[in-house]
C-alpha cells in the first residue's frame, strides 16, 4: 500500500491533468449538470416503458377475456346440439 502511495504521491500537475481529461473525454467523469439530465432523462424513459407496458398487459387481458367468453358460447353451442344416440352397425 505505502508503495501505491508513493506512486500516486510523485504525480505532478500535468499528470493530474491528464487523468482528469482522459476521464472526461471517456465519459467517466461528466458534469453534475449533465448527470442531472441523464438521471431525469432515465426516470422519463422508465415511466414511459411502464406505462407502455402497463397498455400491453391491459391489452392482453381484454383479448383473454374475449377469448374465454367466445369459449364458454362455443361449448354452450356444442352442448345444445342434439347428440345421435342411434347405433351404428
Amino acid at each position: 500500500m505505502a508503495a501505491f502511495m508513493q506512486q500516486w504521491g510523485n504525480l505532478s500537475a500535468a499528470g493530474l491533468l491528464a487523468i482528469v481529461a482522459m476521464l472526461v473525454f471517456t465519459g467517466r467523469l461528466v458534469p453534475r449538470s449533465m448527470y442531472k439530465d441523464m438521471e431525469g432523462q432515465r426516470d422519463r424513459m422508465q415511466e414511459l416503458w411502464e406505462k407502455a407496458n402497463q397498455q400491453l398487459l391491459d391489452e392482453y387481458e381484454a383479448k383473454v377475456e374475449a377469448n374465454t367468453e367466445a369459449l364458454r358460447a362455443v361449448e354452450q353451442t356444442f352442448n345444445a346440439l342434439p347428440r345421435n344416440r342411434t347405433k351404428s352397425t
